[in-house]
């Protein structure tokens, strides 16, 4: 009698063993991953981005002269050339 209960747990620890390793195989068989192909071209990468929003900066400076002074006349225009003693003769500025 004993004999038999131990062939017949043998034959039950066999078959369980065997279901579970062909069940381990057949999943991960089933589980494919989901990959995309392309033809591989050459061309540019555009990426749009639309947000709305503030842009703010990371550091604020504000610029103060030490001086109160008040420009009175201005002799020269943006963009003209001067050079070293053009305007300025020792005593304030020439009307050159």
């Amino acid at each position: 009698m004993k004999k038999i209960i131990i062939v017949i747990v043998s034959i039950a620890l066999t078959g369980g063993i065997i279901f579970g390793i062909i069940s381990y195989f057949k999943k991960s068989n089933d589980i494919v991953p989901n990959i995309k192909t392309a033809i591989v071209q050459r061309g540019d990468i555009v990426v749009k981005v639309t947000e709305t929003g503030r842009v703010e900066p990371k550091t604020t400076v504000e610029i103060k002269s030490k001086v109160g002074e008040e420009i009175v006349r201005l002799p020269v225009k943006e963009g003209d050339w001067v050079k070293k003693g053009d305007l300025y003769n020792g005593r304030g500025f020439s009307d050159q």
